[in-house]
């Protein structure tokens, strides 16, 4: 048997007899025994680790009422003898399904008990094994918007329960970060999408930050953010200046504004109006790092040679593919994970940053002369001076207090929290550069060690090594895509358009599948099992539409409901289809609009 599941096993892991078997043995004190049922179920020091009785009948109970709807992706805890596993696979095939074994030798000995090979055959599943739950960061992160459930089992996991308490604590912050994004996806959503067609001619002509990859191999990087702490870098900017590349985030471009500094790269990501009042005045010619669904008139404003990183949303993942933009970055949700992501990517040999404050030291928000701190004192009046409203943008986020970075405590909030919780994860990868905090009085950031700032004025003078790196990607950016027409500009925008005309013909399919949907809805509103049977035949068409992520992308998901409340399931189903008509009614909208002005470009 274990000779059995460890070939099935080796098909999905190569590394599996180098990194696992010889490296571990099984775990004396499990032993396989033989249930009542007949089934092998598993001991641990003479508990059972699964039903003593019926295991495999046990486990696809306790998989019915976990998940009695379908979800993208299911993270265990524990594999135990796979029975859970494999009652999830019976019930939703689709799920993708990671596996955290913290214990190999028990994992080992498991691999004695039963035919694994339905489990181990592809696509599988996905095991992480004696690793912290920061690795599911890196499974995890990328897919935003495809639904996660944690399912421990309790039975193991009571042998270590610190190690439980650790994957719920991960999973907490997880589901907050989602649920932020989630709101984040309602309100801007629309917004997203209207900025991503309006820029499109942008598109077309700028370069793509995988063309920048390690461009600053072996040279230190330092990061602008815009907290208050960034104001002690004034005394040592113009040193540090000459000794790092210098990444600023588009509410840190005042800051380099009225302290007379350049930077070298610019990351401005947001789609919000608002935010572009950070970039006023802003006249250096440096390297822009945005992406699609920036708000249009950055790009119309800033005259600076401009880096498309890969969309986080289908629309941009989609019409990218037709122009050559490729090379992703993090998204923490703030511009500055970005940036030191962005550091990172460009293979700097050490991230420093200033003004990562994640808090409110002093009470204050931003750097001194920010835009921020500056309209607090325009729109101040007697009855709410600028103190009102620093105090209430501090309260209304929820405010704690976290550990500072220099010693001492200092007030954060649970939005600033999840950014804290990313880069610590980032600090703990293996491909993550040493990185520094220069801002003492913001939150303590683990992995990322503080730093004075004076000690890198002994750093060597590198300033010509850095623009000597960065002018070959300076004013012709669009000459580096490897575009799918070639590296010619004349011929970028043909493939766009032509995307655009693809994605208008499947756009409009899926429309009519979706009418024709509702019409089955109001025919056979009396009988409900024609009605459902014709809707299964529906549900695959829309599934096997190339744009059904596009299309799906606006919609809010409809609430649950039983399969036994007919009249219920009905309605949720009818909210479906027409909030898919909606979305894709609002797609065809701007596309023609967005084909009018490449082609007048």
């Amino acid at each position: 048997m274990y000779t059995s599941n460890t070939a099935a096993l080796k098909k999905l892991w190569p590394a599996f007899t180098e990194e696992i078997e010889e490296a571990y043995t099984p775990d004396p004190n499990a032993e396989v025994v033989t249930t009542a049922s007949g089934h092998a179920g598993l001991k641990y020091s003479g508990r059972f680790l699964t039903s003593s009785r019926d295991p495999e009948k046990d486990a696809q109970r306790l998989i019915d009422a976990a998940f009695p709807e379908f979800v993208d992706i299911a993270v265990f805890l524990h594999f135990s003898c796979g029975y859970e596993i494999e009652a999830l696979k019976k019930r939703w095939p689709e799920t993708a399904i990671i596996v955290l074994e913290p214990l190999i030798p028990l994992f080992l000995s498991a691999l004695h008990a039963r035919d694994l090979s339905r489990i181990f055959t592809p696509p599988g599943i996905t095991l992480i094994m004696d690793s912290s739950p920061e690795v599911l960061g890196q499974l995890l992160n990328e897919r935003h918007h495809e639904s996660v459930q944690f399912f421990p089992l309790r039975n193991i996991a009571r042998i270590h329960p610190e190690y439980l308490e650790n994957v719920r604590e991960w999973f907490r912050r997880f589901d907050s970060r989602r649920e932020i994004n989630t709101n984040t996806l309602k309100r801007f959503g629309r917004v997203w999408v209207r900025n991503l067609f309006s820029n499109l001619p942008v598109m077309a002509k700028a370069g793509a930050i995988g063309n920048l990859q390690d461009v600053l191999k072996g040279i230190p990087a330092l990061v602008l953010a815009a907290g208050p702490s960034l104001d002690c870098l004034i005394p040592v900017i113009k040193q540090l200046q000459e000794r790092m590349a210098i990444i600023a985030v588009d509410t840190a471009a005042g800051w380099c504004r009225l302290h007379q500094v350049e930077p070298d790269f610019l990351v401005v990501v947001d789609p919000q109006y608002w935010n572009t009042r950070h970039l006023n005045y802003f006249t250096y010619d440096c390297i822009l790092v945005s992406e699609s669904s920036t708000y249009p008139s950055v790009f119309r404003n800033l005259h600076c040679t401009t880096y498309f990183s890969s969309s986080l949303f289908p629309l941009g993942r989609f019409l990218e593919s037709y122009c050559g933009i490729e090379g992703n970055l993090g998204a923490g949700g703030s511009v500055s994970t970005t940036a030191w992501d962005l550091a990172r990517f460009l293979g700097a040999s050490s991230i420093h940053v200033a003004g990562l404050d994640l808090g409110y030291p002093q009470l204050r928000t931003h750097y001194g002369g920010s835009l921020f701190e500056e309209l607090s004192h325009v729109w101040s009046v007697r009855k709410s001076p600028a103190e009102t409203m620093h105090f209430k943008a501090v309260r209304d986020g929820s405010p704690v207090k976290a550990d500072a970075n220099g010693g001492g405590e200092v007030i954060s909030d649970r939005r600033l929290s999840l950014y804290r919780w990313w880069f610590e994860n980032r600090m703990k990868e293996a491909q993550s550069p040493p990185s520094y905090n220069l801002s003492d009085g913001g939150v303590k950031i683990e992995g990322m060690d503080p730093r004075n700032p004076e000690e890198l004025t002994n750093l060597p003078n590198l300033r010509n090594r850095i623009n000597g790196a960065l002018k070959p990607y300076w004013k012709n950016p669009e000459s580096q895509n490897a575009t799918m027409a070639g590296s010619e500009h004349s011929l970028v925008q043909p493939p766009l358009v032509k995307g655009l005309e693809l994605l208008k013909k499947s756009l409009t399919d899926l429309s009519c599948v979706c009418k024709n949907a509702l019409e089955i809805l109001d025919k056979y509103k009396t009988a409900p099992e024609v009605c459902f049977k014709k809707l299964k035949v529906i549900d695959e068409q829309i599934i096997r539409s190339p744009v059904k992520d596009i299309a799906g992308f606006l919609i809010d998901s409809p609430e649950n409901s039983s399969e036994q409340d007919t009249d219920n399931a009905q309605a949720v189903s009818r909210k479906l289809y027409s909030g898919i008509l909606q979305s894709i009614e609002f797609h065809l909208q701007h596309i023609d609009r967005a084909t009018a002005a490449l082609q007048k470009n």
